[in-house]
């Protein structure tokens, strides 16, 4: 497909013509796209939550309908793909938010908030729930939203062990059952206390119509399929049925793949787009000088951990672990380590701290080797087999980040964590209706999480995103609501604790290493899970 096909200039700095075989930025990186990419640029424009998108008391009143938006982003590539199931790239978050909506997903608030459902409940006990859809909903194509379409989605995603299946955890697929056109019956196969916190790791569970074909997109988002190029751009049109009174604002979406943060950039400051998303923190300070851009810096429960792999030596040493994140390695005897860190830049800032963290532990006598690889190969076969790495994380309740890296059936278990006791304790705390109990369990968890784990958490990541003056509906306020949801400073403390960082209220590479004296916190710190790329690919938040 020529790049021209939708009105592009031809001569857009760094967009891809061709389309590359990239994995980068892989799992579903979630949730959010485009819409948090832009800093909330696209929430006034699409299916945003109930918090207001005015950064001012004028800038609703003052707001346009119509016209064309175009949002840049890096990270796509000649895989991208349009079934909400199936994401590898960040790109395919930012069209699956567009085009789809999930059950339900996280407020600002970190809070769980009902999207397509109205009502999702227990029945009698959490081996069985009720699911209830709100009424007057239609997909794209006009077939009105059914239960039918939400058995068919968890079937889908459950029978085709897609990565959503880890979140639906026990659900019995074969005893789901029809009560009437709005309501399911979801059965489990053992207690599910936590069923909504996992549904709330809403990133792969986006609702698809019975017998969806990927190659012929119909979901219930703010947005319609017009488009798709893979690795280059995707146009979407206004959904004119879409069941949230006046959104969305724009007639046309564009998503243009950038290549890399350099072009993306330079396209928004000549204004051949109109809002960017994950940028780097020197970019967004040349920004702030440029008169016809608006910087957007969201201070989120992101995090960017090192992941040590605890069934590989040295670090299957559980006081080398221990004492790679004091960086005291006397303590463990070995005081001479020399280890291979292996960075590539998956995630805004990655390898910037990488260089921090080996200048640290050059200061306690231990010796880290930096190997910087492109992300195809570090997303490629070795993946997950890297025994000294990193891996991105967004804010998530903290069952549903346990389901997606720290258990052995686990999607993207980098560290290889496998504790029986640990997997026991998850079992429980699940299975649990008692909120008093399962968070007495998770905070025994994450005291192994400390001590044990395989995880170090030098930083929360802020989101960087800039768009033009002259749009309004940007959001300027602390916290994104399509990005990760907010942490106040003890939660961020509580969290940096649990899994390897200092109970400073503040968490920044200088700050959040850990302390021999911190105190654990008094409550189970909230945990971060995989999530939208405005969160996960920005720097370290000092």
């Amino acid at each position: 497909m020529n790049t021209n096909d939708h009105g592009a200039r031809a001569d857009e700095p760094g967009i891809r013509t061709d389309p590359l075989d990239r994995r980068q930025f892989l799992r579903g990186l979630a949730g959010t796209g485009a819409l948090a990419g832009a800093g909330g640029l696209l929430a006034a424009c699409s299916s945003g939550s109930s918090t207001p998108a005015a950064s001012s008391p004028t800038a609703t009143s003052a707001r346009k309908r119509g016209g064309s938006l175009k949002v840049g982003l890096t990270g796509g590539s000649g895989s991208d793909t349009l079934d909400p199931h199936n994401g590898l790239t960040y790109l395919d978050t930012a069209r699956a938010q567009s085009l789809y909506q999930p059950l339900l997903q996280l407020n600002t608030r970190a809070q769980a908030e009902f999207v397509l459902a109205e009502e999702i409940s227990p029945r009698g006990s959490t081996s069985q729930w009720v699911i209830r859809l709100r009424p007057g909903i239609t997909f794209h194509d006009g077939k009105p939203l059914t239960a039918d379409d939400v058995i068919f989605t968890l079937s889908r995603i459950k029978n085709k062990k897609l990565t959503g299946s880890t979140p639906l955890g026990p659900v019995d697929v074969k005893g789901l059952k029809k009560l009437d056109k709005r309501t399911v019956l979801v059965p489990m196969t053992s207690p599910y206390g936590s069923f909504l916190d996992q549904l709330a790791y809403w990133y792969y569970l986006y609702v698809v119509p019975v017998g969806f074909n990927p190659s012929k997109p119909n979901g219930t988002g703010a947005f319609k399929y017009q488009s798709f190029t893979p690795g280059q751009r995707s146009v979407f049109v206004r959904n004119p049925n879409y069941w949230k009174p006046g959104l969305p604002y724009v007639d046309t979406l564009t998503i243009i793949d950038f290549s890399d943060s350099a072009s993306l950039q330079n396209a928004l400051v000549t204004g051949v787009i109109h809002g960017a998303g994950a940028l780097e923190g020197a970019q967004i300070a040349a920004l702030k000088s440029a008169g016809s851009v608006r910087t957007v810096t969201s201070h989120t429960g992101a995090i960017t951990p090192f992941t040590m792999r605890v069934d590989q030596a040295p670090f299957n040493d559980v006081n080398v672990r221990q004492a790679m994140r004091l960086l005291v390695l006397k303590k463990a005897g070995h005081e001479n380590l020399t280890v291979q860190l292996v960075t590539s830049p998956v995630a805004t800032g990655t390898v910037a701290m990488s260089t921090v963290l080996k200048q640290q532990a050059q200061a306690a006598g231990v010796t880290i080797n930096l190997k910087q690889v492109d992300p195809t190969t570090f997303f490629g076969p070795n993946y997950l087999h890297w025994t000294f790495s990193q891996d991105f994380y967004n804010y998530s309740p903290y069952l549903a980040q346990v389901a997606q890296s720290l258990l052995p059936t686990s999607p993207f278990n980098e560290t290889h964590w496998s504790l029986p006791h640990y997997i026991d304790l998850n079992k429980q705390a699940n299975a649990t209706a008692n909120a008093s109990t399962r968070k007495q369990i998770e905070h025994e968890m994450q005291m192994i999480d400390f001590n044990q784990g395989g995880y170090i958490i030098p930083a929360f990541i802020a989101a960087l995103d800039a768009l033009l003056v002259r749009l309004n509906g940007g959001r300027t306020s602390s916290w994104n609501p399509h990005c990760s949801p907010p942490a106040s400073a003890s939660q961020r403390a509580r969290l940096c604790w649990a899994m390897g960082g200092s109970c400073s209220a503040t968490a920044t590479p200088a700050s959040c290493w850990p302390t021999p004296t911190a105190p654990f916190p008094p409550s189970p710190a909230p945990a971060a899970h995989r999530g939208a790329p405005c969160s996960a690919r920005t720097a370290p938040s000092t």
